[in-house]
């Protein structure tokens, strides 16, 4: 029943995201990280796996809900804010906002351990985005949440790693 919950709450974000992908984008002021420029619009937003619906998968079968929150019965959804690179690999993970009882690490490791995705695209080049990823804990029953959204930036210019 966690993974049904998991897969409708990712379901509804995947599709959430494509529409929110398919309105007019200009671009707006970046942030520095590294060697790249992550662009707060884009013509095409990252998606991971062939047809962008794979994430839906991915998280169901590899979620594991962790026993400390299981044992309180705690749920609630889990952000993850990440850069999706020019080349589909993910860099600066970190949880923008938590529920604790492990489930931040847990969507923590998930992200972290995903395979490239397709990245974004400006004027026809692959470009770097910040998205934000809402990971669901519900234990029993269906979760409703939004879909994954392109993270805000700030004005502010700063040097970033690998996260």
């Amino acid at each position: 029943m966690v993974k049904l919950s998991v897969f409708t709450f990712v379901f509804c974000s995947v599709f959430s995201l494509a529409c929110f992908a398919q309105s007019g984008n200009t671009i707006r002021p970046s942030v520095e990280k590294g060697d790249s420029v992550a662009l707060s619009e884009v013509d095409d937003l990252p998606y991971f796996g062939e047809h962008g619906n794979e994430i839906l998968k991915y998280i169901a079968n590899t979620l594991v809900y962790p026993d400390q929150a299981k044992e309180v019965g705690l749920e609630g959804t889990v952000k993850v804010r990440f850069l999706v690179q020019a080349d589909g690999t993910l860099t600066e993970v970190s949880v923008m906002s938590g529920i604790g009882g492990g489930c931040d690490e847990e969507a923590l490791r998930i992200v972290k351990e995903m395979p490239a995705w397709v990245p974004g695209f400006k004027d026809g080049r692959p470009v770097p985005v910040m998205l934000i990823l809402p990971i669901p804990f519900a234990l029993n029953k269906p979760v409703e949440v939004s879909m994954p959204q392109q993270a805000p930036l700030s004005q502010e210019r700063t040097k970033g790693g690998k996260g």
